[in-house]
């Protein structure tokens, strides 16, 4: 993975494949997107810096436009310009949009040791658990309405379920599900799936996240945004800048 000039980190993408799911990592440079797969065994050689930008904006057809002023932001993962022109902003923040037709789901995601509740459009179901990391996951409700499926994720998180998992919290994997107990003590039923399985990485075997440093050594596996590489799992998060490596690291005295 060479990187010739600071490049913003904007997502891991997963596309079904054959053999299994399999990542991109998605950058951009200040005129161009940037993606690269991320096989097991793919090298990667890089420098996170403290520098943030806006990750630009996605219009109305799912296009993804660069943003026209490479800006630095202090907080969040975009500029005020970018954030007013973003087709996704009315879903994100509860208004209607396109992204709330069609069929959603209710489902369980275990994520580390933590069990969180969630929506989506039913055609991208396993998508997204494979997207957040999830280890083991069950669809509990079907053929909803946005705001239907979202009145009952309401419901599911004021009862005690939480709806969001900080990267940090999804290391290390847990050695058995806690779907079935969580499941039993909230009355729900559907059929657990082993989300892990439908990739072609093996599981992750570092235990800890980070979000700084130098990044160096191989891919040993993906798991929803966390990248591994020997010793360590990056936490991609979006904003954040990547530049060729200042600092030395071990592997260049072998």
């Amino acid at each position: 993975m060479d990187i010739a000039e600071e490049e913003v980190l904007l997502d891991v993408t997963w596309t079904d494949a054959p053999q299994g799911w399999i990542a991109t990592l998605v950058t951009a440079t200040h005129n161009d997107i940037v993606e690269r797969q991320l096989r097991p065994g793919t090298p990667l050689e890089f420098e996170v810096t403290e520098t943030r930008r806006c990750v630009g904006y996605t219009d109305a057809n799912h296009q993804h436009h660069l943003c026209p002023d490479h800006a630095t932001v202090d907080e969040g993962t975009q500029c005020y310009v970018c954030r007013q022109k973003d087709a996704q902003r009315d879903y994100i923040e509860g208004r209607t949009g396109a992204a709330r037709d069609g069929d959603h789901s209710v489902y369980l995601a275990q994520c580390g040791s933590t069990v969180k509740v969630g929506v989506t459009r039913s055609q991208r179901l396993l998508k997204r658990w494979i997207e957040q990391g999830a280890v083991y996951a069950v669809e509990i409700e079907s053929g909803l309405s946005a705001t239907d499926a979202l009145v009952r994720e309401e419901e599911l998180s004021k009862a005690g379920l939480t709806e969001r998992i900080r990267k940090e919290q999804k290391l290390p994997l847990p050695d058995s599900p806690h779907l079935n107990e969580v499941m039993e003590e909230y009355d729900l039923v559907g059929d657990i799936i082993s989300v892990l399985e439908k990739t072609v990485y093996p599981a992750p075997t570092t235990s800890s996240v980070q979000r700084t440093d130098r990044v160096a050594g191989e891919v040993q596996s993906v798991f929803g945004k966390l990248i591994e590489v020997p010793g360590q799992a990056f936490a991609v998060t979006p904003g954040r800048c990547i530049e060729p490596p200042q600092q030395t690291g071990l592997t260049d005295f072998e």
